[in-house]
């Protein structure tokens, strides 16, 4: 019997001489066939036709609220093996002094008048249910997906926690100390997130600040008025309850009346927010200064449209054809044409209130005067002039296109409908934006960019090697910002 090295060794030497024996037949039949035409010659002279995207159908959603204010949606689908479970609070950060509404919904998992910490993690885990939590300015919100058989359970532990903080004192001073050193270092994309937010909103306004609150913020809150906070916002009023995937609108509805029907109580009317009118720059451009850095991160940011605006929509595609897509104009021009960095962006954050435009660039640092004059360049440019109708239909056709990714798992469904109705929003904006969009026109576009991309509207910070950045500016003042202690 042979060794497995020698077995391997003697097929290799057979599929060599396969190989060598192939080669030599490929060029024997390149000689003889070399001007011969492929059967396929004609295919290949133009790419195949495209065929139309196939139409979005979202599913369908059935809702109702319960007679104390909670309210439920689901978006049923069968076929799914599990459940996704969104419970919302329509009360986020803009709710409460910086950091209060972060540390308060921390402590929800820190155990209730019923169970402890604990207990509360190993029913979760006993439960096979898997979950994440977000917090934004206008709402908190706790997801699961789980088993269908670990729905009721799942859907109970929250509501207990919801309902019954315990909120101890020893256990407050623990999350409150871990939340405390988990913000004591702020990262440099944390750092350049606050410039701007600081560059946008007043000193008194919410927006101004991270939702999950800074050091100094949080070492100034005390339990009671984490309490406060839990026992005011957080009411039955304020609560969403969405659902998708393997669950009957009975068997939903049923679980939400046992455990959220006899919940009593309701929140005080928002805190209005103060006007929002940006604060005069101490110069035109802020510099963070990373010492060393061989790169700069240039963000032009400015206020956008509220989620209620009718602007909101032509802003929303407005913001894709500059850097939404791969082929936006800022790729295009920065990326393809020049060659200064990968991959320039735009983000826009829509809120109840004014919301954040941002044209976001990475690029090398010996160019970033030159990419900071071509991103001005194409704000002037949609400023100025009309864009053109391929480049507008093909802007429409990319937002369009993003509208499923919302639905594409049960998990999304849940956290879509979750997020819309914590927000206020209507459920089907989806449907809106499909019926709205084919009439938005090239002097709209236009006139958004006038409205709320104005140069003095404009505040433009740069991450980077100030002494780099601040010789390429040349005569423009800079306010220089310490990213470290010396």
């Amino acid at each position: 019997m042979r060794s497995l090295r020698g077995a391997r060794a003697a097929d290799l030497m057979l599929i060599a001489l396969a190989w060598a024996e192939f080669a030599c037949g490929a060029r024997r039949g390149s000689a003889m066939t070399a001007t011969a035409a492929t059967p396929d010659a004609s295919f290949r002279q133009s790419p195949p036709a495209g065929k139309p995207d196939p139409p979005f159908i979202p599913p369908p959603v059935r809702e109702a609220r319960l007679p104390n204010g909670v309210r439920v949606l689901l978006a049923e689908d069968q076929r799914s093996p599990i459940v996704a479970l969104s419970v919302a609070v329509a009360r986020g950060a803009a709710a409460a002094p910086p950091g209060v509404a972060n540390l308060a919904f921390v402590t929800l998992y820190a155990g209730t008048t019923v169970r402890d910490r604990s207990h509360v993690a190993s029913g979760f885990q006993q439960l096979g249910a898997i979950g994440v939590t977000t917090l934004d300015y206008d709402s908190f919100a706790l997801h699961y997906t789980v088993l269908p058989s670990g729905r009721h359970g799942t859907l109970s532990l929250v509501a207990e926690m919801l309902q019954k903080p315990a909120l101890s004192e020893a256990e407050f001073a623990r999350d409150h100390a871990w939340l405390v050193t988990s913000v004591h270092a702020r990262s440099p994309k944390e750092m350049i997130v606050d410039t701007v937010s600081a560059a946008l909103y007043p000193a008194d306004h919410p927006y101004r600040f991270d939702p999950e609150g800074d050091e100094p913020s949080l070492r100034r809150i005390g339990r009671a008025e984490v309490a406060g906070f839990l026992r005011e916002q957080v009411q039955p009023d304020q609560v969403v309850v969405a659902a998708a995937g393997h669950v009957g609108w009975d068997e939903l509805f049923g679980d939400v009346v046992d455990m959220f029907g006899d919940w009593r109580g309701q929140a005080p009317a928002p805190r209005p927010l103060p006007a929002v009118n940006p604060p005069a720059p101490s110069a035109p451009i802020i510099v963070l200064d990373d010492r060393g850095s061989n790169q700069s991160e240039i963000r032009i940011a400015a206020l956008c449209p509220a989620s209620d605006s009718p602007d909101r929509l032509p802003f929303l595609l407005l913001a894709t054809l500059l850097g939404g897509t791969f082929t936006s104009r800022m790729n295009l021009n920065l990326r393809e044409r020049h060659g200064y960095g990968y991959s320039p962006r735009t983000q826009v954050e829509t809120r109840p209130s004014s919301g954040t435009f941002t044209a976001i660039a990475t690029v090398a640092a010996a160019r970033t005067r030159d990419a900071l004059d071509e991103l001005l360049l194409e704000l002037e440019r949609v400023r100025s002039a009309d864009v053109s109708a391929d480049e507008l239909a093909l802007a429409k056709t990319s937002f369009l296109r993003t509208i499923p990714e919302r639905f594409s798992t049960v998990r999304a469904t849940a956290q879509t409908l979750a997020r819309l109705a914590a927000s206020r929003r209507p459920i089907d904006e989806h449907d809106k934006f499909t019926v709205e969009l084919p009439s938005i026109g090239a002097g709209e576009i236009r006139l958004v960019a006038q409205k709320y991309l104005g140069r003095d509207k404009l505040r433009v910070v740069i991450m980077g090697d100030a002494a780099t950045v601040r010789a390429q500016l040349g005569g423009i003042g800079t306010e220089i910002v310490p990213m470290r202690a010396d």
